[in-house]
């Protein structure tokens, strides 16, 4: 009777902590899915701040400020060629090479 005791002691001991654990994983779900609630319902935090603008809201730039810039397509062709007995990876050949453009001349700086 004694080690009966004893044993369900000891059991309570060493289970005590897994029980507690559980619990506080459970009341950890449970805050979530109270938080996702109220923020699905409208009333979380910060649904005072959008008091009023239920539906439409204003454009942040009116309609008569930029201007408009109208576009055109333009073709371009790539220098590359394909052959076809190699592969399309491993064909491609350089085309011509365009020219450097120069808008400033320069100058080393002297040595320190």
């Amino acid at each position: 009777m004694f080690f009966t005791l004893l044993i369900i002691a000891l059991l309570a001991y060493l289970l005590w902590p897994v029980v507690k654990g559980m619990m506080y994983v459970r009341k950890v779900q449970r805050n979530v899915r109270d938080a996702f609630e109220q923020a699905t319902r409208g009333n979380g935090p910060g649904a005072g701040r959008a008091s009023g603008s239920s539906g439409t809201r204003r454009k942040k730039f009116g309609k008569d400020v930029g201007e408009y810039v109208e576009f055109e397509e333009v073709s371009v062709s790539s220098g590359y060629r394909e052959t076809s007995d190699a592969p399309a990876a491993h064909s491609r050949q350089s085309g011509d090479a365009e020219t450097q453009v120069v808008d400033a001349e320069w100058e080393d700086l002297p040595p320190k």
